[in-house]
């Protein structure tokens, strides 16, 4: 992923299909993020332990960096509209499997609930 890409993301959001990262544990359970461009979005978490579940949500960029996430339904802090600002960094990591650019949550090593970053995989899936 080059330096314009990674700009293009950070203003106007994560458009496309993401993967957590993990190297050759992804294959015990990768977790997918679909950020689509209308600010809707699915995150279908795997896990041979656990099986499979998939959740919605929607989401905005708050500010270049900074998006505001929230599954509706959610209640958050007791308000049906509260959006959970996440701001959000690249940072290069290293698995058994090789060197990828990767996106997390500032300050945290995963994204938002998840416990792995996210790489990037492709525009989204057609509908």
């Amino acid at each position: 992923m080059d330096a314009e890409q990674k700009a293009r993301i950070l203003r106007d959001g994560p458009i496309g299909w993401w993967r957590t990262s993990a190297g050759s544990a992804d294959s015990l359970g990768t977790d997918e993020v679909v950020f689509n461009a209308d600010g809707t979005g699915l995150i279908n978490e795997r896990s041979l332990r656990t099986g499979s579940k998939t959740t919605a949500f929607v989401w905005k960029v708050a500010a270049p960096g900074v998006l505001a996430l929230r599954c509706p339904g959610d209640e958050g802090e007791g308000d049906p509209e509260h959006w959970w600002n996440t701001p959000i960094a690249f940072r290069t990591q290293t698995t058994d499997l090789g060197d990828v650019d990767v996106l997390h949550e500032a300050g945290s090593d995963g994204f938002w609930w998840l416990i792995d970053p996210l790489r990037w995989v492709e525009e989204p899936p057609a509908p």
